[in-house]
């Protein structure tokens, strides 16, 4: 089975006052992805769930995997605050993109 075709790209999210936001990428197995993300003011915090890794807190990150299975891997940040928060998301790798934020 022939791996998704490379992508690079960067784009902004905003995750709204008390909300949470999922952005997902679909991967077969096998695949890398390298990925950072930060807020758009310093300052601002969010809980962030990445593949990969444990819940934390914080105003930004970064990491790489391999997808063990075929199929849709995510990241999930969640606004405590009263105030909307965008951040920034740059994304590398073999993954097929997401057409826009997963809404449960």
């Amino acid at each position: 089975m022939l791996l998704a075709p490379f992508h690079r790209e960067s784009f902004d999210l905003t995750v709204q006052a008390h909300q949470d936001l999922d952005y997902r990428v679909g991967m077969q197995a096998g695949a890398t992805l390298v990925y950072a993300w930060s807020t758009a003011h310093s300052g601002e915090s969010l809980f962030c769930e990445l593949p990969g890794q444990k819940i934390s807190r914080g105003a930004g990150g970064h990491g790489a995997f391999e997808a063990q299975s075929s199929g849709w891997y995510r990241w999930r940040w969640k606004n405590e605050s009263g105030n909307p928060i965008t951040i920034h998301v740059k994304l590398n790798g073999y993954y097929e993109a997401a057409s826009m934020p997963y809404d449960k």
